[in-house]
């Protein structure tokens, strides 16, 4: 038996065993559209972070304070133990807690990212935009290198050769890849509204 007729045969049941992956759900009924997309699949959450065209807002309007502005309001960073790509915002006993997927900064993983980010540039109608609105959320975290620190002391971003200042510039010009009147998914708006909603009453309390 030829290479090419074992690959054709083992392909049926590779494709199977993608279900089993954590994220992404069932495989797509009209199929991947390019290898990068099978890595995408499996790191997105599924039915999340959708395209909804009636949405008014854009993500070039998306705006939260910064991470270290938000530990003053009493917001506290965790990240997200899962594999898929996600990010919330919800209550906790005493504080705010913001839970984030990672973000590991390498020399390789930065054009991962950056084909991610043009991928949904592309097929975010078709499969959603995980990605851009993590790197939205970080980006908009990250305003100052004591905004990394922040990060890095919850490994929201791990362990890493880039410097604050190399993280600060990295994230930014991640999100210079990311169009400004892309729809915002609705997880994006309503985490926007809680976190400025909270934020406000604990910039009032503290005053």
């Amino acid at each position: 038996m030829d290479s090419n007729s074992s690959n054709s045969e083992e392909l049926p049941s590779i494709i199977a065993s993608l279900n089993n992956i954590d994220g992404g759900g069932t495989i797509p009924e009209s199929g991947f559209k390019h290898l990068l997309h099978i890595f995408h699949w499996s790191r997105a959450p599924n039915e999340k972070y959708l395209v909804d065209t009636s949405t008014p807002k854009s993500i070039g309007h998306f705006h939260i304070p910064s991470a270290t502005e938000l530990q003053l309001s009493q917001t506290i960073f965790i990240k997200d133990e899962g594999s898929s790509i996600d990010v919330s915002y919800c209550d906790g006993r005493i504080s705010e807690v913001m839970q984030l997927t990672p973000l590991h900064l390498l020399y390789y993983s930065t054009k991962l990212y950056e084909s991610l980010l043009i991928f949904e540039r592309w097929y975010g109608g078709y499969c959603g935009l995980p990605f851009t609105c993590n790197v939205t959320c970080v980006a908009a975290l990250l305003k100052t290198e004591e905004d990394v620190r922040v990060l890095r002391a919850n490994d929201i971003i791990p362990s890493t050769s880039f410097d604050d200042k190399d993280v600060l510039q990295c994230v930014q010009d991640l999100k210079t890849l990311i169009l400004d009147n892309l729809r915002m998914p609705n997880e994006l708006i309503i985490l926007e509204k809680k976190v400025m909603e909270h934020h406000k009453i604990k910039q009032v309390s503290i005053e």
